[in-house]
């Protein structure tokens, strides 16, 4: 008996209601609630081929008190003058919202995206086999050369956990900034982590409001080694190649579903960067949920990594790594193929004198201590 009266206690004071124990589970990792009556649906990370339904069913005035709750947790207003809201949860928890039938044809609706409490690793991920060990210590040695790199792929294809995993690998002596619309990046172990996140307000006496774009900007003036920008969406995709050409490491997340379609989104409208400047970037990694044949259930992984090179007063995309689905492996696989693939590694060579043989021993030590620890 009093076991159910702390369940029952706790799940009130949460906040989260009907919503307590989905919230519980460090292995669901997001929540919809859709419509009255039917099932709440979680997304597994055990079992992620599909939604699941849950045997959690709430009635129009529940989903119309949970959101209007919620909402007020995350300090926005919910109303049916602002019908809508996109805000951050006390526990690190996204929320997108809306209130009665105003926008949503079925009644209010809540979508919860869960925040790991824990930061994932670069070792974590190639456990899962997201990235093999040499993909992992590649993209590390870019990170100690401060190389711009733009991750990117559809929605829910692991382009943030990427981007959490590799800022890990940034030595505790190196400054990051990084930029958010809604806080998802987790680097509270760092000791020169600077993040900041956007403003809006309703009303112009509530101030102004605090863009991308203009944080991006103020970014650039507090002596960041590393620039991160959670998503680019707009015009702070400017400021982002402006820090790479300035040598910031620059790292950004994108939503595009190939290397060569990111780059058309930034050349064309609004966003509009010159050809000129797209050499600014080093690497685009490509990450996708995929249907793998071995295990016969969708899966996140690197799919391609390009390198962006200049050739005859242009540039081309070359690609470095690939990942193989009729066997689930990345390629290449030896260190002596990669360096003769990836063309930055050679260019860096050339013009610091450091011979390859030098870069070949320490993605060779890399390699070998990321496989130790996984």
């Amino acid at each position: 008996y009093f076991i159910e009266i702390k369940y029952y206690t706790e799940r009130e004071l949460s906040g989260y209601g009907p919503l307590y124990t989905l919230m519980n589970d460090p292995y669901i990792e997001e929540i919809t609630v859709d419509r009255p009556g039917m099932p709440v649906a979680v997304f597994h990370s055990l079992y992620p081929l599909t939604w699941l339904d849950t045997n959690v069913i709430l009635s129009e005035s529940e989903i119309d008190d949970l959101a209007l709750s919620l909402s007020r947790r995350t300090g926005r207003t919910l109303s049916i003058a602002h019908p809508y809201i996109e805000g951050l949860l006390p526990e690190g928890h996204r929320i997108a919202a809306t209130y009665g039938r105003e926008i949503s044809r079925f009644g209010s609706s809540i979508v919860i995206r869960k925040h790991r409490q824990k930061p994932i690793s670069i070792i974590e991920l190639v456990k899962q086999r997201v990235l093999s060990p040499l993909i992992a210590a590649y993209l590390w040695l870019l990170l100690d050369l401060k190389a711009p790199m733009l991750i990117v792929g559809p929605t829910a294809s692991g382009k943030t956990t990427l981007l959490q995993a590799l800022l890990g690998l940034i030595p505790a002596s190196r400054r990051i900034v990084t930029i958010e619309d809604t806080p998802e990046l987790n680097l509270i172990h760092h000791r020169r982590w600077d993040s900041l996140t956007t403003r809006y307000t309703y009303l112009s006496s509530e101030g102004e409001d605090i863009d991308l774009y203009k944080l991006a900007k103020f970014a650039l003036r507090r002596r960041a080694d590393y620039l991160v920008i959670g998503e680019i969406r707009g015009e702070e995709a400017r400021l982002y190649i402006h820090a790479a050409v300035s040598g910031h490491g620059a790292l950004a997340t994108f939503h595009a579903d190939t290397a060569e379609s990111a780059i058309l989104r930034l050349k064309a409208p609004p966003i509009e960067i010159g050809d000129a400047y797209i050499p600014a970037l080093w690497s685009i990694i490509v990450v996708k949920r995929v249907h793998t044949p071995l295990e016969g259930i969708e899966l996140r992984r690197v799919v391609a990594i390009k390198e962006i090179v200049e050739e005859n007063s242009s540039w081309r995309l070359q690609t470095v790594f690939k990942w193989t689905p009729a066997k689930d492996i990345h390629e290449p696989r030896e260190i002596e193929e990669l360096l003769e693939k990836s063309k930055r590694l050679q260019t860096y060579s050339e013009h610091t004198n450091i011979g390859l043989e030098t870069i070949k021993r320490e993605l060779k030590v890399r390699t070998y201590h990321i496989m130790k620890m996984v």
